[in-house]
């Protein structure tokens, strides 16, 4: 299984999310934020498949993020995640969940990465 980097400022959030992708098999580094999530990623020697990461947070938003990672990893997945509605600037091949979603429609989204 893949590594996710998982970024999201709710802790809650985080837990449960992060909970149902262990279930699943995959390796998930966490982070409250966006610098969070650039220093996880220096202490990581490995691949990161995805990044999941909450557009609105404080400091460097998701879509600045992911923009920022995409740069050095063209082969990064992305997957936003918020409650509002989809920003009308996601990326092409970055997907976008609105929050609350079931645990199947993310593992569903994650699997559906190779068909993009």
């Amino acid at each position: 299984m893949s590594t996710i980097l998982l970024v999201d400022d709710d802790p809650i959030v985080r837990k449960i999310i992060g909970a149902i992708l262990e279930r699943s098999g995959f390796t998930v580094l966490v982070a409250s934020d966006g610098e969070g999530a650039l220093h996880a990623l220096g202490g990581h020697a490995g691949e990161i498949g995805f990044l999941i990461s909450d557009i609105t947070m404080p400091g460097l938003s998701g879509l600045q993020l992911a923009a920022l990672l995409s740069e050095t990893r063209p082969n990064l997945r992305v997957l936003l995640i918020s409650a509002n509605e989809p920003p009308v600037d996601l990326q092409a091949g970055w997907l976008f969940l609105r929050k609350p979603f079931p645990p199947a429609l993310l593992l569903e989204t994650l699997a559906g990465f190779s068909l993009v």
